[in-house]
């Protein structure tokens, strides 16, 4: 399992960035990651953390590289289910 402080930082930016209180998250052994699942009165948003983004990166920088991005409006404007950061920086690849 990864470090709590790391998936409790995304967890915090998902419930700020979807406006949504509650966020179910399991480990993904297929993908070595861990995925956030995001429900809202409207669709369901995936969001996936491949194992080198959470072990590369501190609760504090991975909260930070968050903030960067807008993935709500993403997830609209490109009509999308998935989103993954993989990678030891910050590769985001999304899955129609």
């Amino acid at each position: 399992m990864f470090d709590a402080d790391k998936l409790d930082a995304i967890e915090e930016y998902l419930k700020t960035e979807f406006n949504v209180s509650e966020i179910a998250d399991k480990h993904d052994f297929d993908r070595q990651a861990q995925t956030f699942r995001i429900t809202d009165s409207d669709r369901i948003y995936l969001v996936t953390f491949a194992r080198e983004f959470i072990e590369d990166n501190d609760a504090s920088a991975i909260s930070h590289s968050l903030q960067r991005y807008t993935l709500k409006n993403r997830f609209e404007n490109e009509k999308i289910k998935r989103l993954v950061f993989a990678g030891p920086g910050l590769e985001i690849t999304a899955e129609h």
